[in-house]
């Protein structure tokens, strides 16, 4: 009998090390699976991530608030704005497309791929262009930031140029509500990979 249950034990611990081997994989899979996931126009979330620091650093070494003017490349003009960060972003990632308000923003999230969402737990679960709307107008775009997700919707990092201030700050902003500014904004829609 105990050369049974020796064999037994053998056996089981041949079993969890094959189970612990298996979970490292499958982690592995997922990760390569997620830096590899692309748009319909070949964007990943490693190259969205890039062109959104990127346009931060650009405004914060040479821009003051306001709206910009220049559509190749935006931000040019010596002016950024929380549209001029998604738009230089993409601007970055080669959208050869003109676009110089927050609606036509939006428009570029659609056309680049992005998958919308409505829902806003999701701006803590994924790296993603966050629209914004006016507390009275549901139905216009106010404002926009890049989240790069968190915790949850109460605690979040986002890259966001909406004053001068903002520009002027080390960013990404980390632990902030999604929603920090509640007396003037609601949650709109957000894009992601």
């Amino acid at each position: 009998m105990s050369v049974t249950t020796d064999l037994l034990k053998e056996q089981i611990s041949t079993l969890n090390s094959t189970n612990d081997l298996l979970r490292k994989i499958l982690s592995q899979l997922k990760t390569i699976t997620t830096d590899t996931t692309t748009t319909s126009t070949g964007i990943t979330q490693k190259s969205l991530d890039s062109a959104i620091k990127s346009a931060y650093e650009y405004a914060h070494a040479h821009c003051n608030y306001g709206p910009t003017d220049r559509c190749f490349p935006p931000m040019e003009d010596g002016l950024a704005d929380c549209v001029g960060l998604v738009l230089r972003a993409f601007y970055t990632l080669g959208t050869n497309t003109c676009k110089r308000n927050i609606n036509q923003a939006l428009e570029l999230c659609e056309i680049s791929g992005l998958k919308k969402s409505t829902d806003f737990n999701d701006v803590a679960k994924y790296h993603c262009v966050v629209f914004m709307c006016p507390k009275n107008d549901p139905k216009n775009v106010s404002h926009v930031y890049y989240s790069l997700g968190g915790k949850s919707v109460a605690s979040i990092s986002k890259y966001d140029l909406g004053n001068n201030e903002r520009i002027r700050s080390t960013q990404p902003f980390n632990n902030v509500p999604a929603n920090q500014w509640t007396d003037k904004y609601n949650f709109m829609c957000l894009y992601h990979i």
